[in-house]
């Protein structure tokens, strides 16, 4: 988890709208669209990389470029992350359930990769298991056996959970073209629809232009 500081609520114009939704009972935006990964499957596969944790690292990415991303609630107050830290599902073939890993912060998307690819091959004992109620983190899911729009995630301590949730589905191809669904579940108290589609459209951004360092 990176470092973070304390957001100035005299200055943060937002500080209106997160005094109104932080005390909701599902205060939380989420929204699907989708993106696509055509030149990213391309690119990630040519380098032997896994897709999934690449568009994982372009998605963490994107949201390091966007301020209100870098934002989260902590003991009631917005703070703000350096950086957000990708934990994520991983199910190994032949499994029906589910193990967390995280991934590293500042590295290329090889180095990204590389790294999920060995923490891959060991599943975590109970007293390693990540604290995904921690703060400061972006955490992703896939169900690549349905093409769905939306997913609502799973929420840890209803409206005081603020970490962005982001998942997909499965990839979907025509005419030469590969697209999927991608979902963002975001807390209204920190950001608003216009936040998301500003993200949405960066993210397409960094998928068009992707390339393995």
């Amino acid at each position: 988890m990176s470092e973070y500081t304390p957001v100035d609520k005299a200055t943060w114009n937002h500080a209106s709208l997160f005094e109104s939704y932080r005390g909701g009972e599902f205060p939380y935006i989420n929204l699907g669209a989708r993106v696509d990964v055509t030149r990213l499957l391309t690119r990630a596969r040519e380098a032997g990389l896994s897709t999934y944790f690449s568009l994982i690292h372009t998605a963490t990415a994107t949201a390091d470029d966007l301020e209100p991303f870098h934002l989260r609630i902590l003991d009631g107050e917005p703070v703000r992350f350096a950086c957000s830290t990708p934990v994520l599902t991983h199910m190994r073939p032949g499994d029906e359930i589910f193990f967390m890993m995280e991934g590293k912060t500042g590295v290329g998307v090889r180095e990204f990769c590389l790294d999920l690819r060995e923490k891959a091959k060991t599943p975590p004992v109970d007293e390693e298991r990540l604290d995904v109620k921690a703060n400061g983190l972006i955490s992703y899911s896939c169900i690549p056996w349905l093409d769905y729009t939306h997913f609502i995630r799973t929420i840890t301590h209803l409206g005081q959970d603020s970490n962005p949730k982001m998942s997909w589905g499965k990839y979907v191809t025509e005419n030469g073209r590969t697209t999927v669904n991608f979902s963002v579940q975001v807390h209204h108290g920190l950001m608003d629809g216009w936040h998301v589609g500003q993200y949405f459209k960066r993210l397409q951004e960094r998928l068009d232009a992707f390339e393995v360092e």
